[in-house]
């Protein structure tokens, strides 16, 4: 217990130094006792997020296109699937700054669709999926698709999940009732309620 109150208090003092350099990813850092309570359950933390599903002509470049674009505006990409088929590809992700990822696709006049999704952080270890679609599954809420980015071994996965009711998800997974809402410059400001 002594090596995760030990790697918390460090997390928790790196914490400053994020809040400098990146506000959205301080936003996810929590009281000392809930992310020791919320790494014991193996959660640390979940936000409803803006998913973009951009659809793609398959022809060389395209992808390329978006991703030198979104790249020139700074836009960092928290996660991000490709999706193909004989006629066209769908890529989704899910960015930093929703507004400036909005703005780009718009310039670039390719077919977008926005969805809310749920996103979570999880420990990259067996069977953490499996323990977060156990608990959806037993409250009767049906994972439509999911994508999954691989942390480094030990550390921490970010899993984005469309659910039938976003909300109900939110509420069976979150140590607490935390929620990131989108801002109107794109930012994530953050709403917690006490269960």
């Amino acid at each position: 217990m002594n090596d995760l109150r030990r790697f918390v208090e460090a997390a928790a003092r790196r914490a400053g130094r994020i809040a400098r350099y990146n506000p959205v990813a301080a936003s996810w850092i929590a009281p000392r006792h809930r992310r020791e309570e919320a790494l014991r359950k193996g959660i640390a933390m979940t936000q409803a997020c803006t998913q973009f599903s951009v659809f793609l002509v398959n022809k060389p470049g395209i992808l390329s296109q978006i991703c030198d674009e979104l790249a020139h505006s700074k836009i960092n990409l928290i996660a991000l699937t490709l999706m193909d088929s004989i006629e066209h590809g769908v890529f989704r992700f899910v960015a930093e700054d929703v507004v400036k990822s909005r703005a780009v696709l718009k310039r670039l006049n390719i077919p977008t669709t926005e969805t809310e999704v749920l996103m979570a952080e999880m420990p990259n270890r067996p069977g953490a999926l499996a323990d977060l679609c156990a608990r959806l599954n037993s409250n009767h809420v049906s994972i439509k698709y999911a994508y999954v980015t691989s942390g480094a071994r030990g550390g921490r996965t970010i899993g984005i999940f469309k659910v039938d009711n976003l909300q109900k998800a939110l509420k069976l997974i979150a140590p607490k009732k935390t929620a990131l809402r989108e801002k109107p410059d794109g930012r994530w400001n953050k709403s917690v309620s006490r269960r």
